[in-house]
């Protein structure tokens, strides 16, 4: 499935790649300062690796650079490590969600065996199996391997793509923008006077000035590298898919907030986990999602029992943009079955 060229090149800079991951976990959770992140930024002219896969405008843009040379896995894997990281107030949630993910992307030979270490699988291996881990650490170290294998084979390359080369003109544009309307404001708020005996000197040292303060400003510790004012939260709506009643659920996440996610958003993503088993000419396709019952709501049982059950799966078929699908607490869980 991949080259002996790929997995030749696993070895080496391993010190390098755990310091690049410690660094980006200290801005993810909050814990590096802004004076930190403005010396860091200004003495690298690209983020590491670990910076564009924990920054939610970046990470798309490398997920759609892996996809096109057939590395969904990585992406799935690396998507569902930040999903975990977002359920710090489920534990039973993320608990789960780490079984589907070592079934799906760690157990699997044939998907890890190119960037996941053996001594870092048999860890987890022992983990899962005494089932006695933390569902928020325990992947840390694969996502080490991960970051030494793609900064090995891709990272050059995504820099050197068009589309990181879009996203950075696009980022220097906004910069440009920006700094072109603070100069707007501090001339219309200058006297005319004073404004005509400022020199050019004094001019460039407030420009450089402004666009520190501006770094400062629109860094939060609960963001990442490149984020700004508009991005508070990243928007992550989980999505459990159960295929043709697999035990095990798919987990992806969509960049639509839950309350307006549809089937027509859903439907494409599920085709694509179906894979092959799936074609669109199939006779018939049913989508049913998990939601709580209403106390409105009974179940007539058949000894007589007038009872209430918590959940119930609804099948949908609308693809209103104006009809969300169902959800629990920001979560959707969807069973897809088709029969050709």
């Amino acid at each position: 499935m991949y080259s002996d060229t790929e997995c030749a090149r696993r070895a080496g800079n391993s010190n390098r790649s755990c310091q690049s991951t410690s660094l980006s976990s200290r801005y993810v959770r909050g814990c590096g300062s802004n004076q930190d992140l403005s010396k860091r930024m200004q003495s690298l002219s690209s983020p590491s690796i670990s910076e564009i896969i924990y920054n939610n405008e970046t990470f798309p843009l490398l997920a759609e650079f892996l996809q096109i040379h057939g590395r969904e896995s990585l992406v799935g894997f690396c998507a569902i490590v930040i999903g975990i990281s977002n359920l710090s107030a489920d534990k039973r949630q993320a608990l789960y969600a780490v079984r589907a993910a070592y079934r799906q992307y760690v157990a699997d030979e044939s998907i890890s065996n190119s960037w996941l270490q053996p001594i870092t699988r048999e860890s987890i291996r022992q983990q899962i199996s005494q089932r006695n881990f933390d569902p928020y650490k325990i992947f840390q170290p694969a996502m080490k391997d991960m970051l030494k294998y793609l900064k090995q084979n891709f990272y050059s390359n995504f820099l050197s793509s068009q589309l990181w080369k879009n996203y950075s003109n696009k980022k220097q544009q906004q910069q440009q923008q920006q700094q072109d309307k603070r100069m707007k404001v501090l001339n219309a708020s200058t006297p005319k006077k004073l404004n005509s005996s400022i020199s050019t000197s004094t001019v460039k040292s407030s420009k450089q000035s402004t666009y520190k303060r501006e770094i400062l400003t629109n860094f939060n510790g609960n963001r990442t590298l490149g984020s700004t004012n508009s991005m508070m939260t990243p928007i992550k709506t989980p999505l459990a898919c159960f295929i043709q009643n697999k035990d095990v659920p798919y987990m992806i996440h969509l960049n639509i907030p839950v309350e307006r996610v549809t089937l027509g958003d859903i439907k494409p993503r599920i085709h694509h986990l179906a894979g092959k088993r799936f074609d669109n000419q199939t006779t018939e396709s049913h989508y049913y999602f998990k939601r709580r019952i209403d106390p409105s709501e009974l179940c007539l049982m058949n000894d007589g029992v007038t009872s209430m059950p918590t959940y119930v799966y609804e099948e949908i078929d609308n693809e209103d943009i104006h009809t969300p699908v169902p959800h629990l607490d920001g979560i959707i869980v969807c069973k897809f079955d088709f029969s050709s």
